[in-house]
């Protein structure tokens, strides 16, 4: 289905993911532009979720057009956003899927995806200097025989996270932005990362991730050894 066609779904609405943090504009990582758009477009109301009141509001956050088209074609085609066409507005407008959702939360609050993905996302030199201890290698001595997984997977997890959530709080304490978004009439919390702290019998909470990586770790003395030397040097 091509341009103008009434409605789109994506070319991959089944278990094809990408790394949700892992877009680069100019040699530049833009750890939260899939996020914000999947946030925003949730929140937008259907006559507003046109792209060229998607762009002018992500231009608040100082996203380019083209990075926006970029990102936006990528989510369609792996499922993520449903697109369609609207002939009053001569515009496509999108909406967020159900699998579109699903990723997103996976994203903020499973523990794999986010040891995984931080893998897999260009990160500064101090950040690399954080985690770079905790990665389990595939290839391990074999004297070890141990890649130490569990404990590693929380560790560069949480790493990855708090460092996701001090970025964002940068964004969301920008006077400036917050001016711009309510001249589009947008609240700055609308990209509030959609992180799950408490637990409920609706939604899976980063609290449930960790504490399912936990269960392995204080099975293993050298896990448990393992993370509390790390939680020590965090104080």
């Amino acid at each position: 289905m091509y341009a103008r066609d009434k409605k789109r779904l994506g070319d991959d609405d089944g278990a094809n993911c990408f790394n949700l943090f892992g877009y680069i504009s100019d040699s530049k990582p833009l750890y939260f532009i899939y996020t914000y758009l999947l946030l925003l477009i949730m929140k937008l109301n259907p006559n507003r979720q046109n792209s060229i009141v998607i762009k002018e509001i992500m231009s608040c956050l100082n996203f380019s057009e083209k990075d926006c088209s970029t990102c936006i074609s990528k989510l369609v085609t792996n499922g993520m956003l449903e697109q369609r066409y609207v002939d009053a507005d001569d515009d496509f407008a999108y909406s967020i899927t159900e699998k579109g959702k699903f990723v997103m939360r996976n994203f903020y609050n499973n523990i794999q995806y986010l040891y995984y993905s931080c893998l897999d996302t260009m990160l500064p030199e101090e950040m690399l200097g954080v985690i770079k201890n905790f990665i389990a290698k595939n290839n391990v001595p074999v004297e070890i025989n141990d890649r130490f997984f569990p404990p590693f997977c929380i560790i560069t997890g949480v790493s990855f996270l708090n460092y996701l959530k001090f970025n964002n709080q940068q964004v969301l304490n920008d006077n400036e932005i917050g001016k711009k978004l309510f001249k589009k009439g947008i609240t700055i919390d609308v990209f509030k990362l959609p992180i799950q702290e408490e637990e409920n019998d609706e939604e899976y909470s980063i609290n449930d991730s960790i504490n399912i990586m936990l269960d392995k770790v204080i099975k293993n003395e050298k896990y448990i050894k393992q993370l509390e030397e790390w939680l020590r040097s965090t104080k």
